[in-house]
């Protein structure tokens, strides 16, 4: 950890008020206010923990993939990626990251039991995840 906040890398991650309201002006343009917003993201990350604990993941593991998708939408608007499937994406890159990798089958297989109309398949995932790196500038 660093010494001093203002000259680590954990700095890049603030942003102004301005640039995420900026950030969110396509979904306030399709009618959400700030407080539907909010509802979503908080909605997201319940589901993002729902999924972990139907798949036995560990509270760290989930609790990495809620950083990842809300710096994710902090950033872009909910329109620009499905949160349906953004969140389980993170939740893959982030069992990734921290070490209890779990099998994108499972996870797949995990999100059909839990969702009965999830239409997307394997290939969306695993596309999601790098779309999830891009966005984190790693590629």
């Amino acid at each position: 950890m660093a010494a001093n906040f203002w000259t680590s890398t954990q700095l890049k991650w603030l942003m102004p008020k301005e640039r995420l309201l900026q950030s969110q002006q396509e979904d306030r343009a399709k009618g959400l206010s700030e407080n539907h917003i909010q509802q979503l993201k908080v909605y997201f990350t319940q589901y993002i923990y729902d999924v972990a604990n139907s798949i036995k993941l560990r509270q760290r593991v989930a609790a990495t993939a809620v950083v990842y998708f809300r710096r994710l939408y902090a950033g872009s608007s909910f329109s620009a990626h499905d949160p349906h499937l953004v969140a389980p994406g993170c939740l893959y890159l982030a069992s990734k990251v921290e070490e209890s990798v779990v099998a994108a089958k499972l996870l797949l297989a995990s999100m059909k039991r839990l969702r009965p109309a999830w239409q997307y398949e394997l290939k969306d995932l695993l596309d999601m995840e790098m779309v999830r790196q891009q966005w984190m500038r790693y590629c």
